[in-house]
């Protein structure tokens, strides 16, 4: 059963108003969506996700509302400007983005983004791109796989996994999860395989925010969503690991604070306006309760805005 992270936090900061016009920017299984749709009278609510077998399990959930209250579109919220010209709302009251893999996409085994079920080596989230993790595990050279599992997955041993790999791929190469899965396991040392987190974790991070570019241009793509907003709407965001968030904590204080004088400016000659007002100085957090029923929710980091101006 999917369950939303942070729903009733969501919510909240969201402030769902009748007949109101909302963006879920990551659509998931529907989850958030269905309790915006049910918060308030009269909302509709345009989805936009890249996974299209996510997609088409959202148009069977919630079938009764499609194209009444509710508008899917096949697309990543990265592209918003491009993808606005398809709504007939140009400002939403509202938006939401979770940034996170849903449970569906870690439970389908063929879809390759668990490392404790057999499947091929794919991780895209967007089935229609070309390049997989296969390609990456492959191809890459040991440096830029070493780069990657540092930069993106935080791994401590970035350098000697990435030297093992591309020493055993020179006999078979690399097709299935669990065949890179055991070699981490292989490859981490004893005192560190007690640790609650398994040894591929980070590894097996670094290579699916590789294949989907999930960091690329995300604040520029956070301040996009944002001017896409109506006066008083919120962007809401839920993060899964510590890269998001920053970006995410970096991007809506630039936001808040767009001033680039000198500190020893008397005042202001950048004519930079801000954009919005931080909801959450801190973080928001599942939870114990929250926690015990869905642990999937652990890591999430929930940050809100408001957008001011015109």
């Amino acid at each position: 059963m999917h369950v939303p992270v942070l729903l009733k936090e969501v919510l909240q900061l969201l402030k769902i108003k009748k007949g109101g016009v909302y963006l879920d920017g990551t659509v998931g299984l529907g989850g958030h969506t269905a309790a915006i749709l049910k918060e308030a009278q009269g909302v509709r609510v345009v989805g936009v996700d890249r996974d299209l077998q996510a997609l088409e399990l959202v148009k069977q959930k919630l079938h009764s509302e499609l194209n009444k209250r509710l508008f899917l579109y096949h697309g990543n919220f990265k592209d918003i400007l491009k993808l606005k010209k398809k709504f007939k709302r140009q400002r939403f009251d509202g938006a939401l983005l979770d940034l996170g893999i849903s449970s569906f996409q870690l439970g389908e085994a063929r879809r390759g983004f668990s490392f404790q079920k057999e499947g091929p080596l794919d991780m895209r989230m967007d089935t229609s791109q070309k390049e997989k993790a296969f390609d990456l595990v492959n191809t890459l050279s040991q440096k830029e796989l070493s780069q990657i599992f540092y930069d993106y997955g935080e791994e401590r041993f970035s350098s000697h996994i990435a030297q093992v790999i591309c020493e055993r791929r020179r006999q078979k190469p690399f097709e299935t999860t669990l065949e890179l899965a055991n070699l981490i396991s292989e490859l981490t040392p004893l005192w560190k395989r007690g640790t609650q987190l398994h040894p591929a974790t980070r590894v097996f991070q670094a290579l699916r925010i590789a294949v989907n570019q999930e960091l690329e241009n995300l604040d520029q793509a956070l301040e996009d969503v944002l001017t896409c907003l109506k006066k008083g709407g919120r962007l809401v965001v839920i993060s899964f690991h510590s890269l998001e968030d920053r970006i995410v904590k970096q991007s809506f204080f630039r936001f808040e604070n767009p001033c680039i004088c000198p500190p020893d400016f008397p005042k202001c000659a950048c004519g930079k306006k801000p954009l919005g007002h931080r909801m959450t100085r801190k973080p928001w957090v599942p939870s114990e309760e929250e926690v015990k029923q869905n642990p999937r929710s652990r890591s999430a980091k929930l940050r809100a805005i408001e957008r001011i101006g015109a």
